[in-house]
């Protein structure tokens, strides 16, 4: 993958708060509001094997036009973007952000 490329969507069910004991949670900070995409479902999951790492090869990007509204509103997404190259044999790392793992 190259520098800009789409690697895939961190995508699942919208929700408003997080739920405990899920870690497959996505904080997504909205203008003012906080909305969280919950990736256990199945289905939607290729975002959610991302791991952390200070040192990352990708991000989590919300598109200009803001959060990717999927399925009658009810689930959503955002993109994983590359940021450094990455080889087919490598894993898929962003940063989870600052306090994670505290």
């Amino acid at each position: 993958m190259r520098v800009k490329d789409i690697i895939c969507l961190y995508s699942g069910e919208r929700r408003t708060s997080a739920d405990e004991g899920n870690e497959f949670i996505c904080k997504v900070e909205e203008g003012s509001e906080n909305l969280f995409i919950d990736g256990r479902d199945k289905p939607y999951y290729s975002g959610r094997w991302a791991n952390h790492s200070d040192d990352p090869n990708a991000r989590l990007v919300v598109p200009l036009g803001g959060v990717i509204s999927c399925h009658d509103n009810k689930k959503c997404a955002i993109l994983v973007e590359c940021i450094k190259p990455i080889g087919g044999s490598e894993e898929i790392f962003v940063h989870y952000g600052h306090g994670w793992g505290l």
